[in-house]
């Protein structure tokens, strides 16, 4: 689950605050995806992450296929059964404006 809680950074992105959210995913795939919610409101624009698979660097990590991160969701596709292995990603972004 995204049980995490949300911090502003001390940075800006085209001249928008940065926020960052630590969010545990739970287990990894088994060759397959599998979809969260993370939870955050009003998301704007993606500018970077950070991820941990089991200890190892998610972004370029043999056992995956995809990281995909939307507005309301973070898809991960994994190669290979995955499943043993916990992920934990850090989404830095914008929020939307009204």
């Amino acid at each position: 689950s995204s049980a995490a809680s949300e911090v502003y950074k001390r940075q800006r992105h085209n001249g928008q605050p940065v926020y960052a959210k630590a969010i545990s995913f739970g287990k990894a795939p088994n060759a397959s995806s599998k979809d969260i919610s993370h939870g955050i409101e009003n998301f704007g624009q993606l500018v970077s992450y950070t991820g941990m698979l089991d200890g190892a660097n998610l972004i370029a990590n043999s056992m995956v296929d995809n990281i995909r991160i939307n507005a309301s969701a973070i898809r991960i596709t994994t190669n290979t059964d995955a499943s043993e292995c916990y992920v934990y990603l850090t989404l830095y972004y914008t929020k939307a404006t009204n």
